[in-house]
């Protein structure tokens, strides 16, 4: 992937939308430019370049970077997830590493769970992020929500990222699917106060996935950005179709100027593995 991520980017979404293999590829793109930067850095600089990959997300078992990270990103990433005594899910315990992460100097990702309960845990951080912030472009003035945390839209610090994929939506008629997915987005920024950056669109099946499949996702997500007054930031597809995708005359052209991004598939179900 050829992302330029901000200091501190939260993937936040509704349940099933690929947040955790986004985060993870986020996680990997990041640490590939960080091995780039550790060589051309002073040894002094070098803490800057530093990738952390907090996993927040308490609501799916099945789905969690952390149990997918450490193999897959070879020791590149600081993995920083709740402890889960005895794996009793319900009752995790947040640990003290993930506010040394957020003060990190580095770029930190976070993998946020699904919905607006997924948000709650990321609320308990709140005052955390809000100190990261201070003195950058924060600002307390969006839309008339005193009571949410702002940063404009490609902020260089922070970046909350709201992950939507069509194929997830409970409803038919795009407009109400564009309606449902809004409904969600400001669930998770009521509840975790701070307000979303973007819209990245995650619209894919996997192997099942088609150029048709990409385009119905194109014309759900930029509905959705225009309806959230909102930047539609990139769309990704699964790695295994680029070759269709550079010839494509709709898709080629996203794809040149890196709005189309391919991802690998980092995360497998149980019922896969088998």
């Amino acid at each position: 992937m050829l992302i330029t991520l901000p200091k501190l980017c939260i993937v936040a979404g509704y349940y099933g939308v690929g947040k955790t293999n986004l985060a993870l590829n986020l996680a990997k793109a990041a640490a590939d430019a960080a091995d780039v930067a550790a060589d051309a850095a002073a040894a002094e600089c070098v803490q800057s370049s530093t990738v952390s990959l907090i996993d927040l997300d308490i609501i799916n078992p099945y789905f969690r970077s952390s149990d997918y990270g450490a193999n897959l990103l070879g020791g590149r990433v600081n993995l920083v997830s709740p402890t889960f005594a005895g794996m009793n899910i319900e009752n995790p315990a947040l640990t003290a590493a993930i506010n040394g992460a957020l003060e990190s100097a580095g770029t930190v990702i976070v993998d946020v769970g699904g919905d607006d309960a997924g948000a709650t845990v990321l609320a308990r951080y709140h005052a955390d992020i809000q100190r990261r912030l201070a003195g950058s472009s924060a600002r307390n003035d969006s839309h008339g929500r005193s009571d949410i945390a702002v940063c404009p839209p490609g902020s260089p610090d922070f970046g909350l990222w709201y992950v939507a994929n069509h194929r997830r939506s409970t409803q038919l008629a795009l407009e109400d699917a564009v309606a449902e997915a809004l409904w969600q987005l400001r669930e998770i920024e009521r509840v975790s106060k701070l307000a979303a950056t973007g819209i990245v669109n995650n619209t894919h099946l996997q192997e099942e996935t088609s150029l048709f499949t990409l385009r119905d996702g194109l014309l759900f997500a930029r509905a959705l950005a225009a309806a959230a007054q909102l930047p539609l930031l990139f769309s990704t597809f699964p790695r295994n179709l680029l070759a269709q995708a550079q010839v494509d005359s709709q898709l080629a052209g996203l794809l040149a100027t890196g709005q189309l991004q391919p991802v690998e598939r980092l995360v497998t179900t149980p019922w896969q593995e088998a």
